[in-house]
């Protein structure tokens, strides 16, 4: 019955605003003199049809302009709310104001949920004092800065992100004068669990090859062929009786190393290396050396070449210890057996 009578309603409006347009007509058709000339009529015309191709004209304009308006919604859309990486806006008070989607994903929170809420709620309490430390700094600086810490999802789970803060642009007033606000911050927020996920894998198998190298006293190393840049593990340090960094990765690295040789045993080494690296060709040698701490050592070094296209570009190697052996074996100083593989 309600919906009957609104609908009436309705419907005299509608009567009510066409009677109050056709009169307001009536009264401009008035004003047009009844004994105007034709040429008279003719302007008349004229200025009634260029006012109406104006009102088009305008009418066009503004229909453009919406569906610009939409386009750039539509942008603004695709290039905020499903970025790939989380923003966020916050306030002086560390509150968050804006948040896209991919930061309601992350936190597995509603946006609404999310709003005026501090930002130190979803970040894990062992690390608040990283994000405070973060924040004091750009405050103070007003450079933009990057942290990693842990986050927390509404169900409790955490995951790593990197947190950049940048500012925010300022608001403007409807003239277009900066306000006094304080200004606000965007928190640009990236989940990074898989890449530390990786980073602390390689960390363990680089603790693993270390603690097996030095248990079983092999040094590997790799040769860039390109650049000759060598490339030491830290067993190969100790083998060598040098100081880790000492020579640094590059040419000095094999350089060093070859002055630990017998005099007589570098232009075999150098001879098989070089083969090595022009045609490919492995070796598997044995020599006595003196390391830069005065030891004696036999060793065994190894080396395998790497071919691209029929190229070598890289070659790698090991260099064990095996002074206790040669020694068990009962053979005599300043011996020296080569095998070619």
């Amino acid at each position: 019955m309600n919906d009957k009578v609104e609908g009436l309603k309705r419907v005299a409006q509608l009567r009510w605003r066409a009677e109050e347009a056709a009169r307001k007509r009536a009264i401009l058709s008035a004003e047009i003199p009844d004994d105007l000339s034709p040429l008279g009529m003719k302007k008349v015309i004229h200025d009634l049809r260029v006012h109406q191709i104006e009102l088009e004209m305008q009418n066009e304009e503004l229909r453009r302009t919406q569906v610009e308006l939409s386009a750039a919604r539509e942008r603004h859309y695709d290039l905020y709310d499903l970025a790939p990486v989380g923003y966020c806006i916050i306030s002086p008070e560390g509150l968050i104001q804006e948040a896209n989607l991919t930061v309601v994903t992350l936190l597995g929170t509603a946006r609404a949920a999310l709003i005026k809420q501090p930002i130190t709620r979803f970040i894990f309490r062992e690390d608040q004092d990283i994000y405070y430390l973060h924040r004091r700094q750009f405050l103070q600086t007003g450079e933009p800065n990057a942290c990693d810490l842990r986050m927390l999802r509404k169900d409790g789970t955490a995951f790593w992100a990197r947190l950049t803060v940048t500012h925010a642009q300022e608001p403007a007033t409807s003239s277009g004068q900066a306000t006094d606000a304080a200004p606000l911050s965007r928190l640009v927020l990236t989940d990074i669990s898989e890449r530390r996920q990786v980073e602390e894998a390689l960390t363990r198998s680089e603790l693993l090859l270390r603690t097996t190298q030095q248990l079983a006293h092999v040094g590997s190393w790799e040769l860039d062929v390109q650049t000759q840049t060598m490339i030491w593990t830290e067993e190969m340090y100790h083998l060598y009786g040098l100081k880790r960094g000492k020579p640094v990765p590059g040419p000095d690295a094999i350089a060093r190393s070859l002055d630990c040789y017998l005099p007589e045993d570098r232009p075999v080494l150098q001879a098989a290396f070089q083969r090595c690296v022009e045609e490919g060709d492995p070796f598997d040698m044995e020599f006595r050396i003196t390391t830069g701490k005065g030891r004696q050592l036999w060793i065994r070094t190894i080396a395998n070449p790497a071919l691209e296209n029929g190229k070598v570009v890289r070659v790698t190697g090991l260099v064990m210890d095996i002074t206790e052996r040669r020694l068990k074996a009962g053979q005599g100083k300043g011996e020296r057996s080569s095998t070619g593989k």
